[in-house]
């Protein structure tokens, strides 16, 4: 899987998504509710989720404005799940525009046959 992004869409997403998706992991796997299996699988998106971020972390220190991240198939299901997961206000046009662009492009791919 491919997303091409800019310079300031990435540093949007590293800087606003990315703690706020975290966080959100951290909470899932430390859930005292949550069934053994459900720990195993935030477990999961959480390391599959840390190598997306490290992705977008080599690609913010180059100096090129626009640039390709290739995802493998379940990093690209991660991150699109857990973009969809992420509430953004209303009031936020340019972060829910970037979010549903980038769910968009994701989904496409996902929902590709083989």
């Amino acid at each position: 899987m491919k997303l091409k992004i800019e310079r300031d869409d990435a540093r949007t997403i590293q800087q606003n998504f990315f703690p706020y998706l975290s966080q959100l992991i951290e909470v899932k796997v430390k859930s005292p509710q949550a069934t053994e299996i459900e720990i195993t699988t935030w477990k999961i998106i959480r390391s599959l989720f840390k190598t997306v971020s490290l992705k977008f972390d080599r690609k913010l220190l180059t100096d090129a404005r626009k640039f390709s991240i290739n995802f493998t198939e379940a990093e690209g299901i991660a991150f699109y799940t857990m973009l969809m997961k992420m509430p953004i206000d209303a009031g936020q046009a340019y972060m829910i525009f970037l979010r549903d662009s980038i769910c968009r492009v994701l989904h496409k791919q996902i929902s590709e046959p083989a």
